[in-house]
């Protein structure tokens, strides 16, 4: 929710209006209706008076038409581009709209009166919202009481100096934020901040205090584990979710982050178990597989589903998702290069790409046929344009990352693998759903 971070109350504004007259009296006891009809009287012999279309434009803002209200001021800009009174106007009621010329009238109002906290807080705001933290925090930091004294304003400040690095000047924005309010947010955000300023053991501290007061919140564990993994402090991360699956053991979310963090610390067999319970416990949503970069499968139905597939490929033989169904099918049969099931799977995918050559999912599973082949030329190919198509596909990022590794290409390799531990995490932290390796075409 946006922070209601407020110019000035539209009431206050009147009195840079004028005073002792009809429409400033009207305006100041809440009589917009009245107040719009004297605004209009007075336009129809001083067209272009600021100040009147100001007046209009708070009576319309009072009266709920936010839209005609800007509209409004901006035709008293027209006439006085410095008018203070119609550019805080438009400042308020454009932030309170969610208006997008908003962000054009602060940085207006801001070259005019460049020591306007409230100004420079809402600009902040706004700049957070647009994704820009480098700027935000520029913002905020010109309005430090302003923002101090807004709970949501001061979040927003300290999420985006964790977001540019500054973890230790986030540190005591989120201790005050919680000292005030110990809830688990609070507390996640001051172990983020924390461990952005290299305290490590407060920020195990914290979480520990997180996960008591919230013990059966799923995503607690999950954004508290992410914190951790993130910085590659796995041990930090598995103590996390080892306590989530205590008190869930059903999470395929905490399972999949766990084999991510057993993985890192080199715990391989430990995290295929991990990765495959998340799978077992929610194959919907694949959080095993964003693990693995591949979903396991059981191989016992794999020769019919293979049969189905000849089946219906017959009737439509390019069919771009039922030939990567039937590769799919041939690869869990276990087909190995120079067996008939290895080159009628390599052909269905051929065809799947030359159908669909944006088949990122396609691409990604015949790069991983060439490398069984050993043509690691080949396979690299099919990663890289299966990467280049689909950037969440994390198993076109994981092969592609053992691809440039076998090539010598070591630093490329790091820069991949680093991609996709991002990814892993933030899906499981957001609880999104990876891409589907049939997404956007049929299933039989």
């Amino acid at each position: 929710m946006r922070p209601a971070v407020l110019l000035l109350p539209l009431l206050l504004l009147i009195a840079r209006v004028g005073s002792g007259d009809e429409l400033s009296d009207a305006l100041r006891a809440r009589r917009y209706e009245e107040a719009l009809a004297q605004a209009d009287a007075g336009l129809e012999a001083h067209p272009g008076d600021p100040r009147l279309w100001t007046g209009r434009g708070l009576a319309l803002a009072g009266l709920g038409r936010d839209r005609d209200g800007i509209a409004a001021f901006e035709k008293a800009l027209e006439s006085a581009p410095g008018f203070l009174p119609a550019l805080k106007g438009a400042v308020e009621v454009a932030y309170r709209a969610r208006d997008p010329r908003a962000a054009a009238f602060l940085e207006r109002l801001i070259r005019l009166e460049p020591a306007n906290g409230t100004a420079h807080a809402m600009a902040g705001v706004l700049a957070f919202e647009a994704g820009d933290c480098a700027a935000a925090v520029r913002h905020f930091e010109s309005a430090r009481s302003e923002v101090e004294a807004n709970s949501q304003a001061y979040r927003l400040y300290g999420d985006c100096l964790l977001r540019v690095g500054r973890g230790a000047d986030a540190l005591p924005v989120f201790e005050r934020l919680a000292a005030s309010r110990p809830e688990p947010g609070a507390l996640r955000s001051l172990a983020a901040a924390q461990v952005g300023a290299g305290h490590v053991d407060d920020a195990v501290a914290t979480a520990r205090r997180a996960i008591a007061i919230a013990p059966e919140s799923e995503q607690n564990y999950v954004e508290l584990a992410s914190t951790f993994l993130l910085r590659e402090l796995n041990q930090a991360a598995m103590e996390v979710l080892n306590a989530g699956l205590t008190k869930l053991p059903r999470s395929a979310r905490l399972y999949g982050l766990r084999g991510v963090a057993e993985a890192g610390n080199g715990l391989d067999d430990a995290a295929a178990r991990d990765f495959e319970a998340s799978n077992r416990l929610d194959p919907g949503h694949e959080y095993g597989a964003a693990g693995l970069g591949v979903l396991y499968a059981g191989t016992e139905r794999a020769p019919e589903a293979s049969a189905i597939l000849r089946r219906r490929l017959q009737k439509d033989p390019q069919d771009a998702t039922l030939n990567y169904l039937l590769a799919q099918a041939l690869t869990r049969e276990g087909g190995e290069p120079g067996t008939p099931a290895y080159g009628e799977a390599r052909d269905a995918l051929v065809r799947a790409v030359r159908a669909r050559p944006d088949y990122a999912a396609a691409h990604s599973a015949l790069g991983k046929l060439y490398v069984q082949a050993g043509d690691d030329a080949r396979a690299l190919a099919e990663f890289q344009t299966a990467a280049k198509l689909d950037p969440g596909d994390r198993t076109a990022l994981s092969q592609l990352a053992a691809a440039l590794r076998r090539a010598g290409r070591n630093e490329e390799a790091l820069a991949v693998s680093r991609r996709l531990r991002e990814l892993v995490i933030r899906e499981a932290k957001d609880g999104r759903q990876p891409s589907d390796a049939t997404k956007g075409g049929r299933t039989p």
